[in-house]
This record gives structure tokens, sequence and C-alpha cells, in this order.
């Protein structure tokens, strides 16, 4: 009787304590239905999933196959091999999935997007004053470009169904979405990629810092050049360095909110992704990084492989490259009148057209280079030209296990999340992507699902039409090169098994590349660059530029790059093993032509023209290694360049001392440990007298402003170096202002002074406030009516700088004479010429050649206008020059007198490389239209074989009216203050 009790009170609780725990779960979903609002009650679906008889590849490497994976609560909790007992008490719960065929790959990260941030208003009004002051309201920085303090989460916008389906359809389950406005641009957000509010969705809120060189919507003057930008980010993390060892920074209120920002971004380990519009730009990023001991994640061109030997210099500074697989389109002939292809293909360069073909095999030149990449779904597009670009990339070599791995682990140890996503280990987020077959292997495999935290997306428009199933057919080859097999696993049982599954019809197979990259890759770039070579030029005439004057029928040898010996009868260098024997009879040889005042190879503007004072900007960070003006002037004998600053401002920027390196890198341009120079001006370039009515507001606006300007400058350096001083001498911390900085480097005589100039007078006042300051004066450029005080300008030891028989082409040039030169050479002034253009720049032996004419100058005298004398304005006449044993063996071999007009660059050394040959020039002009022609034959077979995209026909036809060249862009000279900056 006790035990029927026991069991009737024990029954009587089992019921009550199913009832309980059923209004319990009744009560959950009522929660639920609140809690998710306007969505309803929560769909009650098996949350555990048990997929099987599948392909399996847990990351790049590790494949499985007849294996299985079970998801429960959105992460994965188990995967292996199929087994015995794998269908148990613990999986009868799961909603089962044979998946007999099908692959299941770990899900992609994007590394870039801007999803939901709104377009950038650039658009400023034509008709409103320039803006000096910042506008932005509340604390912040002096700069509306500096805005670390602004969170994306915080303005995350509004994302449409089509771009994340795009995506989802691609394979994408998560993407960064990065701030696009500004320079220093605040901080990131990830996400998945479900049809959910972002609070549910976000996985993490502060993912990285977003920087760039553009300002964006600013609509505040400075930085007006990239170079001014460059200037702007490194003085912030220079404030932020001070700010990190400063107890009381002293900052303003809004600049400690904006250095706070970063400094807690930084103590965060937040990555830094650094946006740049190109490769050049990417390269210049790293060197910022390098400089502060900082890694950048880049993004830029897609065309890193033209540059891959610097980055790999650089790879100590890079967190990563972000890559697309947005390739340039081809252009259609069939958008072109028959009467306009041929002259249309004279319009194209030769490196646009190897960039549309050598474009695709970027990622396989960074994979070979073994730098770090990601791969980015890139701009807007469907999921179909997201496939096509990515097996575009694998026709041209790429490694499926690389590019899974860029897809999945390498932007997930990017962003720091690499313990949720990534790969498909026990315990990370149920990402993955069920496919029909290889998806790296096989051009006809395609995504069938998305399942993004467990939860499965299916798209409507899985896109299956006719075109795309031809489009995805085998790839026309060059060549049968099998990829199909997988790169070696790790060593497990499952090695062997895993390797007869993945071996797949070699639909997408290695592509031949037809062009070479050169060195630059363009037109008359070298295939390896020039080395040194022993060389013996017999029987010339040599004109020494030095005591034994010129020399007929006399030898000189180069060796080591330098040169090694000068005389006559040097025949017995001949005999050496390696000597390069050239008979120069009827010919001469004379130094390296050196321009004192150039503005080739500069990038996005020669100008800071906002504010009157910017001495912290350098040319140097903003050198085109890449313009065809270096080539071209190498051709008229020039060999080094002074790129100067141009005359907007009382105080330019730093200029760079360059060697005519063709086909180097940015930094092996560059002079090592020529002295420091920087461009000031006078007159009415700086008082901004010809730039229109609204461009009155900035002082200076007269000559004598402009000298106060300066001589403020000064004394505002005389003050920053002493406090600096005392800072020191009591071991306290001190703000670096990079302004004043460098005038303090003029004070002290460590950098020199080219002053642009015409006006007698403001020549006069600028020697006075400069001898007062305890410094001098360089060297005048330009300096028209240096003939007025050449005295004065000797007695101050002033070089000068000028033009052979420019004049009236403005106002303050009016009193200019074609004797200049020569009046100020006979008062004991060093005078040089230069060329200001680059056009000019390739014939200033023939301008130097004048001054034989205007003033009698011997034609001795008249050569070193533009060798040696520049050499000695430079402080680089110890080495260059003039043709003396030591120096550097930088010469030209001309195929008459050099002052002739019918004189001709036969070839020019650098350093002991011959950088220009005229039998190779005349040859290669030849060869690049042959190139140009072989390429452009196949780009048309490609785009009807390949079925490629290409320009539109509106877009051929806008070309056709204004060609976009990049060969031959033009340099400005140093008026000039619009560029392409920001735009």
């Amino acid at each position: 009787m006790n035990s029927i009790k026991k069991l009737l009170v024990s029954k009587s609780y089992l019921i009550f304590l199913m009832f309980l725990i059923s209004s319990v779960s009744a009560l959950a979903v009522r929660l639920e239905a609140y809690n998710d609002g306007i969505y309803g009650p929560v769909d009650r679906i098996p949350s555990e999933h048990l997929f099987y008889n599948v392909n399996l590849i847990e990351k790049s490497g590790v494949v499985m196959a007849n294996a299985y994976l079970r998801i429960s609560n959105g992460l994965v909790v188990e995967s292996g091999q199929m087994r015995s007992g794998l269908f148990n008490p613990e999986t009868e719960r799961a909603q089962l999935h044979d998946m007999e065929g099908k692959w299941i790959y770990p899900a992609f990260i994007d590394a870039w997007t801007h999803l939901g941030q709104a377009p950038i208003d650039k658009a400023t009004a034509s008709n409103e004053a320039p803006q000096y002051e910042s506008h932005t309201r509340g604390a912040g920085s002096w700069n509306e470009a500096v805005t670390p303090q602004w969170r994306a989460i915080n303005n995350p916008g509004e994302l449409k169904h089509d771009e994340l389906a795009a995506r989802r359809q691609a394979g994408f389950s998560v993407v960064h979405v990065l701030p696009r406005d500004h320079i220093f641009r605040g901080t990131s957000f990830v996400r998945d990629l479900r049809n959910r509010d972002l609070p549910k969705t976000l996985i993490k809120a502060d993912a990285s810092i977003a920087l760039g060189f553009e300002k964006g919507s600013s609509k505040q003057v400075y930085p007006d050049s990239l170079m001014g930008a460059i200037a702007l980010i490194r003085q912030t993390f220079l404030d932020l360095r001070y700010f990190e060892q400063a107890k009381d920074s002293g900052c303003m209120e809004g600049e400690c909110l904006v250095l706070q920002a970063l400094r807690s971004q930084q103590l965060v380990g937040l990555p830094i992704y650094f946006e740049a519009r190109d490769t050049l730009g990417a390269l210049r990023a790293l060197r910022i990084a390098r400089e502060f001991g900082l890694k950048f994640a880049i993004r830029s061109d897609g065309l890193e492989y033209e540059h891959r030997e610097e980055f790999r210099q650089l790879r100590s500074s890079l967190g990563s490259l972000i890559l697309s697989v947005d390739y340039p389109q081809a252009i259609n002939q069939k958008h072109l009148a028959k009467a306009k292809a041929e002259n249309f293909l004279k319009q194209i360069s030769l490196r646009e057209l190897r960039r549309w073909e050598q474009a695709p095999a970027n990622l396989q030149a960074m994979e070979n280079s073994e730098l770090p990449f990601a791969i980015s779904f890139g701009n807007e597009k469907a999921a179909k030209e997201f496939w096509s670009g990515l097996r575009r990339a694998l026709s041209y070599g790429l490694s499926p296990d690389q590019a899974l791995r860029a897809l999945t682990q390498e932007p997930a140890k990017i962003l720091g999340i690499d313990s949720q996503v990534g790969t498909l280990e026990v315990g990370k987020r149920a990402n993955f992507l069920v496919s029909s077959g290889d998806l790296f292997r096989r051009s006809d495999a395609e995504v069938l699902e998305n399942w993004i935290s467990g939860e499965k997306s299916v798209e409507a428009d899985k896109e299956k039409d006719s075109e795309e199933k031809d489009t995805a057919k085998e790839t026309v080859t060059e060549t049968t090169k099998d990829i199909a097999k997988i790169e070696e696993a790790p060593k497990n049982a499952d090695v062997a098994a895993a390797a007869e599954i993945v071996k797949a019809d070699p639909k997408i197979v290695i592509r031949k590349i037809l062009s070479s990259r050169t060195f630059p890759n363009m037109a008359y770039g070298w295939e390896t660059l020039p080395q040194v070579e022993e060389v013996l030029i017999r029987n010339a005439t040599l004109w020494t530029n030095s005591k034994p004057g010129i020399l007929k029928n006399a030898d000189i040898l180069l060796r080591d790059g330098k040169i090694a010996a000068v005389g006559n009868n040097l025949v017995r260098w001949a005999l050496l093993d390696g000597v390069k024997v050239i008979d120069a009879t009827d010919l001469h040889v004379t130094p390296g032509i050196i321009d004192e005042h150039s503005h080739i190879a500069i990038s996005q503007g020669v100008n800071e023209a906002s504010h009157s004072v910017t001495s912290e900007v350098r040319i140097g960070d903003v050198l085109d290694p890449n313009d065809v003006s270096i080539y071209r002037l190498l051709g008229g004998g020039v060999t080094a360049s002074q790129l100067l600053h141009g005359s907007a401002n009382s105080i330019g920027g730093q200029s760079a001392l360059i060697k005519l390196r063709w086909g180097v890198g940015a930094e092996d341009l560059k002079i090592k440990g020529a002295p420091g120079f920087i461009k000031f001006a006078l007159g009415e370039n700086v008082k901004q007298s010809n730039w229109g009515d609204l461009y009155s507001s900035r002082y200076p606006q007269t000559r004598m402003g402009v000298s106060g300007v300066v001589e403020d400058a000064f004394q505002r350096a005389l003050a920053y170096r002493a406090d600096k001083k005392a800072a020191f001498d009591a071991n306290q911390p001190f703000p670096i202002n990079l302004k004043l900085e460098t005038l303090q480097e003029i004070l002290e005589n460590r950098r020199f002074i080219t002053c642009h100039s015409y006006v007698q007078s403001e020549m006069l006042g600028l020697m006075e406030l400069a001898e007062k300051m305890g410094f001098r004066v360089n060297t005048f450029t330009h300096v028209l009516e240096g003939y007025k005080i050449a005295p004065e300008m000797a007695a101050h030891g002033a070089s000068a700088s000028t033009f052979s028989d420019w004049w009236a082409y403005k106002f303050e040039v009016r009193q200019a004479i074609p004797y200049n030169a020569s009046i100020m050479t006979r008062s004991g002034v060093n005078v040089a010429i230069n060329s200001d253009d680059n056009e000019q720049a390739g014939r200033l032996n023939q301008e130097a050649a004048k001054a034989v004419k205007y003033g009698d100058l011997s034609e001795e005298e008249a050569l070193k206008l533009v060798t040696l004398n520049p050499a000695k304005a430079l402080h680089l006449d110890g080495q260059m020059g003039s043709l003396e044993v030591g120096k550097d063996a930088d010469i030209v071999l001309w195929s008459s007198h050099p002052l002739s007009m019918k004189a001709r660059a036969m070839k020019t050394f650098v350093d002991g490389r011959l950088y220009f040959d005229r039998d190779r020039d005349l040859a290669q002009r030849s060869a690049i239209e042959v190139e140009k022609q072989e390429l452009w034959d196949r780009m048309q077979k490609s785009i009807e074989l390949e079925k490629l995209p290409t320009l539109k026909k509106e877009e051929v036809e806008k070309r056709m009216k204004q060609p976009s060249n990049a060969d031959h862009k033009h340099q400005h000279r140093c008026e000039e203050i619009h560029n392409e900056y920001n735009r």
C-alpha cells in the first residue's frame, strides 16, 4: 500500500514537474516573442544539424573525404571521418543532411567593405572662399580630417538586401565594415551577413583603426596635397607619442579627445587598416608604419606585383595586403569605328595593356613573394563576377590552398576574430558553405548553401541562367598543366583518402602571360636593372670641368660606380678581364647634367598650397619612380635633379635630391647622404595676386607681409628651440612640431634654402633677415633681377639658379634680361641654369649654350652652368659635376659638341650603370608597337572566347576624346596649385 502511495505521489510529482517545465518553456517562447518585437515568435527549428557523407575542408590544407560535421546552437561541436556508431542517441535529435557528392568549406570573411557607409561628398563650391579653420562642432581636432573618435558601429547606415545577398551567394558570411571619410577615420566593426538587426549579427564593435590619405568631405584647405596628408599623419602620431609620454600633455580639450581615442585604440591592440589609392600609395603608408614601429593592413589597387620587391623590404611593417579580384577591364574593338581603331591603339599606353593581362596574376605573385594577404569581395558586383575573377587568379597560378586561406584564416587573424571564425574547428561558429564540387579546382562548381551561425541562407536569385553556365565552362588555355592535385595536407590517416576525392578534372588550368614585367612596368622599362660595369671610353673629347680643362683624344675609366682614371692613353686598362671598351672617336664626354630646379616625379601635388608656412611637408614622401620624364631626361643627358616644392607659400616644403635611376623604387632614387633643402618663395605667387578674388583672406597679401611671415616663423623656431633644450635638460618629454623642427634645421645650417624670387628688393630683404637670424640664403632660383644685386649676392654667399632667356610671362618678370646669368657669373656668383619644366629639362645643354651668345661666357663656363655649378649649389660637388677621379660615374657620351643644337646623348651613365642607350631606345620604339599590337589582339580574342567584361561603349568613346595615357603624364611648374589629390 505504501509503495502504491509512493508511486502515485511520484507520478503526481512528475506530472507537476512536466507541467512546470512546459509552462516555463511556454513563458520562454512568450519572452522571446516579446523581445523580438515585430518579428513575432522564434521559429522552432532544430538547432542541431548533422551533415554526413561530405568532402569536408576543415581549414586550408586539411581535407577529409567521406566525413561528417555536427553543429549545435550555431557552433561546431564535432567533425571527422565517417565512423560506425555516428548515428546514436546523442545525434538522434539532430536534423540529418546526407551530403553525398557535396563539399563543405569554411565560409569566407571579407576584410574590407564600406557596407552601409554613406558616400563621401567631396564637392566644393567654386564660389566659396577657402576654409582655413575647422568647422567641426564640439570637441575635436584642429583639422576636420582627423576624427579617430568616430565609430562606425554608431553610424552603421542601412544595408541593402541585394548587397548582403550578393556576398552570401559568393560565399561570404562575415564582413569588416570600415568608415570611409577623412584621414583618421575612426574605428570599424565586424558583423555577420544574416538578415538580422546589427545587435544580433555583431561580432566585434571596434575591430580596427581606419586611415587613408584622402581627407574626404573635409572642406578645410589643409591638407591640399598628398605630401600634406602624409605630414598630417606623421604629426598626429608624434602628438600621440608625446601624449603617452607626458603626464600633463597640455593639449586642448578637443585635441585630448582625439589623442585619447587613438591611445585607447592602440592600447587594446586594434590593427590599423590603411586605404591607399594605388600601389605607390601603399608603399608610402608602409614607410609611415615603419617610421613609427607600427603594422598596417593595406588596401590599394591590385597592382602590387609591379613593386613586390619593395613590399618584401617593408614586410616587417605589413600586417596584411587586402586584395580584390577586380581587374582592369578590356576594351572591345567593336565599340570603335573601324577608321578609329588603329588610331585608338596609339592612344593606349603599353602599361595599360600590360596591366590588363598581368593583373589577374597579382595574387599568385604575392603568394610567391611570401607576403600575407586576404582576398576581398571588392566593389559591388554579382556573385558570379567574384568567382569569375577568383578563378582567373587561380588560372594564373594562385594555389587553391592559398586562395582559401586568404578568404578565411588570414582575414580572421588580422581582425582578431580567429577564435570564432575562419575554420571549422570545434567551438567555432558554424559558418560554412555547401558546394556542388571543388570550388577552387572546378570551374563548374557553385555555392549551394551558406550557413551563418548555424542558420541556412537560401538565396532566391541563384543566377542559374544559361549565360552563366556557358561562361563557367573550360577557360581558354595556352597550356594544359593540371593543378587539380591538392597541396600536401597534415600527415594523418585521412590524407590518402582525401587525395583520391580531391582529384578533379583540369577545368581550371594554368595560363601563360605573354608580356614580361619590366622595371618600371611600362614602355622603355628594363627586363633586368642596369648593373655596374667596368667601362673604358677611349679617344673622346673630355670636358672635365676641372684643372685639365678640355682633353682631346682622351680616355676615361669607370669602375665600381666611380670615375677610376682620366687621361690620355689608358689603353692598359683595356687588357683587364671584364672591361668593356667603347670607341668614342669624334664623340664628346661630359659630366651628367644636374637640374637644380625640377618638378618631375612628384605625385598628387607640387604645392601644399593651403597655409603660408608648410615646412613640415616633404617632396621625398611622394616620389613617383614610374614617371616617364625620368627616362626622357636621361635621353637629354640629365643624371640628377632637385625636386622642389612649388611657390605657393612663403615657406614651402622640403625638397628631394635624386639620381635619375630609371627603374628603381622611390627610395632608391634619393641621393643617400645628400644635404637637406627647402623651398621659400617671394612675390606674386605667395601673396596670391593671381589666385582670384576669393583668395583674399590668407596672410600675407602683400610683399612686405611675406617678409613678416618669414621673420615670425623664425622667431617661433628660436623660441621652440629654447623650450626644447630646456625640456631635454630637465629630462622631460617635449612635443615635436615638424614645422618648427625644419626651421630649426635651417637655423643650425643643417638645411638650406632655395628661394623662388624675381624682384631685387625682396631678395635683398631676405638676405638681410637671414643675416640677422644667423643663417644664409643658399640659392635664389629664377632670380631674374639678380643682375641688379649680383655683388650683394656674392657677398652673402648665395648661388643663383636662373633661366636662360625667359621673360614677360607675368608682371614681376618684366625687367628680366638674357644677360642675367653672365652678369652674375662675372660678379662672382655661382650660377646655374635650371628647367622648372619637364620638357625644357631635356635640353639644358642648349639652354646653357645661350650664355655664350648672351654675355660671352666661354664654352667651358657655359657647360658648368648645368653641371658643376648646380652641384656646388646643392653641396654635391664633392661627388658629381666634373670628370675627376673618385667622383660618381655620372657621365654622358654625346654625338657631337655638347652645346650644339645637333648634339644627342648617345649613352648616359649614372653611378657607372648605363641607364640610357640611344641604340636600345631606337630598338625599343618598334618593339613597343609590336608588343602593344600583340596584347591588343589577345585582348580581343579573350573578349570573344572568355566572355570578359569590357568597358561600355560610352566609356570607350569618351576615351577617344580624352585618352587616359598613363605613360605621358604632364608635370607642372612651380606655380601649379591644382592637383589630383582628394579627387
